[in-house]
């Protein structure tokens, strides 16, 4: 089983879309740092995560020096984000985000990483509805802020559909 560790844009991408269920349908296994869920989850929308199976998975001392250090040397990367990358580093997970930065982050130290888009095709892979799977990504589609690019997403629903 792998591991998936997803930023909080991610997880907002995925309600957004009414697509919350795919952590627990991949089989993989979903994580988050711990203060990115005390400081973004925990007081909104944390409980619910935790109930469809999103685990939050605490640093080691040295994981938390390791994304103290990425934070002070990448101002562009927020502090949640710096501990969502030292997990994905030092313990080899995949990271999923829907930042620039910290996926050009990841890239850069070999850092198995992906976007939206990548979790659409794991979705439609583990079996879930495709008619669902449009409907989310047109929802998300509609939001004044989604960042997904147009004519991948594009392209992704027609193969998906099949047309």
């Amino acid at each position: 089983m792998d591991i998936v560790v997803a930023d909080s844009a991610v997880l907002i991408d995925l309600e957004r879309a009414g697509l919350e269920d795919i952590i627990v349908g991949t089989g993989h296994r979903w994580v988050v740092p711990d203060l990115l869920y005390a400081m973004e989850l925990e007081a909104s929308t944390g409980p619910d995560w935790r109930r469809r199976g999103l685990h939050v998975v605490e640093l080691s001392p040295e994981e938390v020096t390791a994304a103290q250090q990425h934070y002070q040397q990448h101002r562009a990367l927020s502090l949640v984000d710096s501990f969502a990358f030292s997990l994905s580093v030092e313990r080899r997970w995949i990271l999923v985000t829907r930042g620039a930065t910290l996926h050009k982050l990841a890239v850069d130290h070999s850092v198995d990483c992906h976007g939206m888009l990548w979790v659409i095709k794991l979705a439609h892979t583990a079996g879930f509805d495709v008619v669902v799977l449009e409907q989310g990504v047109r929802q998300l589609l509609a939001q004044p802020r989604c960042r997904l690019p147009r004519r991948e997403t594009d392209a992704l629903l027609r193969q998906l559909l099949g047309s």
